[in-house]
């Protein structure tokens, strides 16, 4: 099954398809059901809301209406179109690209100001569904917990307990000796059953990267990374920078370029990045991993849409899911 190229098969399907997927279903998520009916000609793509994997079983009379109404000609779900180039870092003007990292910074400096009175994290994020795992958040270089606290609230608003490390500050430290001292952290409190995955921001991506080379995640119960707009080959723009914290981000230094050989990895990873980056220009896409775009530009904006708290939720239900019979 693994050899068999879809992507070649489903275009010379010559029949109107039509593409059923359970709103939760975390085993297929909604990028790749997208994917899937954009590369059928005629393809739509429809969802049973509030059901997940199991919907033939659970929804058997909605499906039913929907193959129904798809056999008798009637419109049933929507098409989906495939961008040209779905995974390629956009490219565009000058002007363009400055009003995108106007919106972006406005975007940021109003989050940075969340860390005035954020000494500790909301004590509902310390409450979760027990079967769900724990999120572990890791923000990005120069920034609190408390920027983060919009996609921490929104993942925990979906049943999962959310932790930070304390003593990371505005996390300007190397990313190994970082990775050390979330290690030591977590390793000082007992592993939840559902276990961890790590949500990381940026430079919180290469940390969580970091955590799962060398055993150390099975010990801590970490079962895969999502990283939300993640400079996995460097950032060649932090040449524009005299600041070690943000020239450690270069895609030659020494601890990029080891993360970037550590491919072993990289399926336990989810890389999630918007359609435009202008700090990671060159994008966020990871060979071997899960990577899923979604349609909103900048590198901080990302982080409070709610087609990112989707994906990230998709994500974190990729890596836990029981692998399929």
């Amino acid at each position: 099954m693994l050899e068999h190229r879809l992507e070649l098969k489903l275009p010379r399907i010559a029949a109107d398809t039509l593409v059923v997927r359970g709103e939760h279903d975390h085993v297929v998520p909604r990028y790749w059901a997208e994917e899937v009916t954009s590369l059928v000609p005629g393809g739509r793509l429809a969802e049973v809301p509030g059901r997940g994997h199991d919907t033939m079983v659970v929804a058997g009379r909605q499906v039913g209406e929907l193959i129904e109404r798809h056999a008798r000609g009637e419109p049933a779900g929507s098409p989906v179109a495939m961008p040209e180039e779905p995974l390629k870092a956009a490219r565009m003007g000058a002007l363009r690209a400055a009003g995108w990292w106007a919106r972006d910074y406005v975007y940021a400096g109003m989050r940075q100001l969340a860390v005035f009175g954020a000494r500790r994290e909301p004590a509902h994020w310390r409450t979760g569904e027990s079967g769900k795992p724990e999120v572990v958040l890791l923000p990005g270089v120069y920034e609190h917990w408390s920027f983060v606290r919009p996609l921490g609230d929104a993942l925990n608003a979906a049943g999962h307990r959310v932790v930070v490390v304390h003593g990371l500050g505005a996390n300007r430290r190397p990313i190994v000796e970082t990775s050390s001292r979330v290690e030591r952290a977590l390793g000082r409190v007992r592993v939840p059953d559902a276990g961890r995955v790590i949500v990381g921001h940026s430079k919180g991506g290469l940390i969580g990267k970091h955590l799962l080379l060398d055993g150390r995640a099975e010990a801590l119960g970490i079962r895969g990374l999502v990283a939300v707009c993640t400079p996995f080959g460097g950032a060649r723009r932090a040449r524009l920078f005299s600041d070690p914290s943000i020239r450690a981000l270069l895609p030659n230094d020494e601890t990029i370029v080891m993360l970037g050989s550590a491919a072993s990895v990289n399926s336990r990873i989810v890389s999630v990045f918007g359609t435009y980056d202008p700090h990671v220009p060159d994008g966020s896409v990871l060979d071997g991993a899960t990577n899923v775009r979604v349609p909103v530009a900048g590198h901080f904006r990302v982080l409070g849409a709610h087609e990112t708290t989707l994906a990230v939720l998709d994500g974190i239900g990729m890596l836990t899911s029981p692998p399929a019979d």
